[in-house]
């Protein structure tokens, strides 16, 4: 599939993407890269242009603090953490704690004091300036406990081996690092990954940590968070869920941004469209009741180009993509009524098993690396329509309990969902 470059001044990005996508983008004041544009980047000034407008949009929006942060027994890395952060774990109401930021494109103030200036000038040639700004924001804190959501992350590594004997850093897993560098055995980052401990999914993740040779000292095997807080809004909401209401829950996955991860995979993209395609088919070939998951909110600018890149693939069918309700509890939601989960790399295909649901992990040109370890009837590769079509219709029927003797490990290895993900938070932070 034919790719190109755009570039946005504006937002201060550049990309490789789908072709075909190629009108959203410039509706959105993109623009492609020409004779000019690939010699400047050819040169690395593009790159230089866009650090040069990061920083006035940063200076622009920073706020200063002359003064040192007060003191806080609980620090959150990043409001990336947004599980961590979100209002049905109810931290912010239990909790005074700090949100340590260590991605500068998500920073909004900066603390300057005498300590934290002498800090910097003392350790100057120990380690870089924004290591040495996070080190002496820590120690003005004096946590006893740090949480974060962030399962990649240089500052947290350092962070972790620094303060190991002194503040507990726990990483509580969202996503599924399968087949991504971290995980890969050898790379310069899982070389660098050190956490003191992993509170994961499962068994599975411990073992593709150590596989890798990551430096992870404990392991905690707590399922997913997401999944967790979802589960017990359902009860404490009162939700009476038909777990039959439809056929198929169809993952929403795009793959648009050529440049992040999976960014070899070039044709991954075109895969799940075709996916899509084949799902939409069959529903409608079948009388298959189908909901169509996505993962953006309406009219965000990530919500319309979710439904861009699918009018690509699905211009023959009367479809809609569900954007509806809280972004945290849709895809649960969905997930929990469906009889099976047709997607490709998504979390969300581990995440069926949390819901002890039927799961169908798609590698329509078998790459190697995303292979869904759960195997089995889970996964199908390398397939042609007639192939998808017997497949689904054979799991659709299938009792869960035939299902799920298929896979290799029991799904519990994958994806434990007996612990109280939200109670054991609370009570690890309860003597704080």
């Amino acid at each position: 599939m034919k790719k190109i470059r755009l570039i946005n001044f504006r937002r201060t990005d550049k990309k490789r993407v789908p072709y075909f996508i190629k009108p959203f983008f410039k509706s959105e004041g993109y623009k492609e890269y020409d004779f000019f544009l690939n010699f400047l980047d050819k040169l690395k000034l593009l790159d230089f242009c866009i650090k040069i407008i990061k920083i006035i949009h940063f200076l622009k929006k920073i706020k200063f603090k002359f003064t040192n942060p007060k003191k806080k027994k609980l620090i959150i890395i990043s409001k990336e953490s947004k599980y961590l952060l979100s209002k049905d774990l109810l931290l912010k109401d239990k909790y005074d704690y700090f949100i340590l930021e260590t991605r500068v494109n998500e920073l909004d103030e900066i603390y300057i004091s005498f300590f934290i200036i002498k800090f910097i000038i003392f350790n100057f040639f120990k380690r870089s300036l924004k290591k040495n700004y996070i080190l002496a924001l820590v120690k003005l804190l004096d946590a006893k406990i740090i949480l974060t959501n962030l399962e990649i992350s240089h500052e947290l590594y350092f962070l972790s081996e620094y303060l190991k004997n002194k503040v507990k850093v726990i990483v509580i897993q969202t996503n599924d690092l399968t087949g991504t560098e971290g995980l890969t055995l050898g790379t310069k980052l899982s070389k660098q990954i050190n956490i003191q401990e992993l509170w994961c999914f499962g068994e599975y993740d411990k073992k593709t940590f150590l596989d890798a040779k990551c430096n992870v000292k404990n392991f905690r095997f707590v399922g997913s968070l997401k999944c967790n807080l979802s589960r017990n809004f359902f009860i404490n909401n009162k939700l009476s869920l038909n777990k039959t209401k439809y056929d198929i829950c169809l993952l929403s996955e795009t793959h648009i941004d050529l440049d992040e991860d999976f960014g070899d995979l070039e044709n991954l993209s075109y895969a799940m469209g075709v996916v899509a395609e084949y799902s939409f088919r069959l529903s409608e070939e079948n009388n298959l009741n189908i909901i169509f998951s996505g993962r953006h909110k309406k009219n965000s600018f990530e919500g319309r180009l979710e439904n861009e890149f699918y009018n690509f693939f699905l211009k023959k069918f009367n479809y809609s993509i569900d954007q509806s309700g809280c972004d945290n509890h849709r895809l649960s939601k969905n997930i929990s009524q469906s009889k099976l989960v047709i997607g490709n790399v998504s979390t969300a295909l581990r995440e069926t098993f949390y819901f002890n649901k039927k799961v169908l992990a798609c590698n329509f040109f078998d790459y190697s690396r995303i292979r869904f370890p759960a195997g089995g009837l889970s996964v199908l590769s390398n397939f042609k329509y007639e192939e998808f079509k017997e497949r689904v219709m054979k799991l659709i029927e299938l009792s869960d309990d035939e299902y799920f003797k298929t896979l290799n490990f029991s799904k519990d290895f994958y994806m434990n969902n007996k612990p109280n993900t939200s109670q054991l938070i609370y009570d690890e932070l309860q003597n704080i």
